[in-house]
Order: structure tokens, then C-alpha cells, then sequence
């Protein structure tokens, strides 16, 4: 059976709508990129505020749902851009929403400067190596013109 290629119907398409869905999820993307940056465990919920647009505030708020259940958010608080942003907290923008995870009972601070020390000293071993690599007259000589 051989049938026409379905055309999309202008009239159906709600811009606005798109926009904002498209803003949760990125904010749910961002959410989910802050607590694999700190090794948040997939199953622990954590809290988030978002301080969203006033354009975006209502819909953010009637689509928290998704925030909760995507996001793994224990409890989500969303606020006008306008208010104060939250204090050690992790933060992300994205459009024209800031979303914050805020770092009290999320991370051992002591453990994670001492993750961090570890990543930080080898990324420096990394970075001496290609240094040695990029200083030594041979390597250059056998390496393809760029």
C-alpha cells in the first residue's frame, strides 16, 4: 500500500509550548549532569530551586512533575529570577532558567576536595607527558602536519 507522506499541520503548532518543554528539559539535562558531577548515587533524591523567567515561572512549576521524576528531586522550590540565588549550591543556567542543587548533605566537602586534588594531580601527570611529547624534536618530526 502506497499512501502520501503526512504533512505537519501549522495550526497544531504551539511555539511557546516548545519552549518551554524545551527549557525543562534542559534544566532536567542540567540537573542530572550536576549530580553525576559530584557522584550523586542514581537513587538518592536531592532538592533543587529554580529561579525561572516570569514568562516560564507558571509553566515551570505546572510541569514539575517531570523535574521530580526525571531530575530525581526530592522537593523542587520555584522562584522569580528576581529572588536571591541560593548560597553553596551548584549552579547551571539554561534558558532562561537558573537551577541550583544546593551542596548541604549532597557531598562530603572533604572528600570531594580530595576527589578533586586526585583528578587535578592527573591531569597535571597528563599534562607534563604531552608537554615531554610536544618539546621532543622526534615526536614532532614523525607527526602529520595539522
Amino acid at each position: 500500500m502506497i499512501s502520501k507522506w503526512p504533512e505537519a499541520d501549522a495550526a497544531l503548532m504551539d511555539d511557546e509550548a516548545e519552549r518551554l518543554m524545551g527549557a525543562i528539559m534542559e534544566s532536567i539535562k542540567a540537573i542530572r549532569n550536576m549530580r553525576a558531577e559530584v557522584n550523586v548515587p542514581p537513587g538518592k533524591k536531592v532538592p533543587a530551586i529554580m529561579l525561572a523567567a516570569a514568562d516560564l515561572k507558571a509553566g515551570v512549576e505546572a510541569n514539575a512533575n517531570y523535574v521530580h521524576l526525571m531530575g530525581a528531586i526530592s522537593e523542587l522550590t520555584v522562584l522569580d529570577d528576581t529572588a536571591a540565588k541560593p548560597e553553596n549550591a551548584m549552579a547551571a543556567v539554561v534558558s532562561g532558567i537558573e537551577v541550583y542543587l544546593p551542596l548541604a548533605g549532597l557531598i562530603d566537602v572533604e572528600k570531594e576536595n580530595q576527589r578533586l586534588n586526585k583528578e587535578l594531580t592527573t591531569i597535571e601527570k597528563e599534562l607534563k607527558r604531552v608537554e615531554g611529547k610536544l618539546s621532543n624534536e622526534g615526536f614532532l618530526a614523525k607527526a602529520p602536519e595539522a
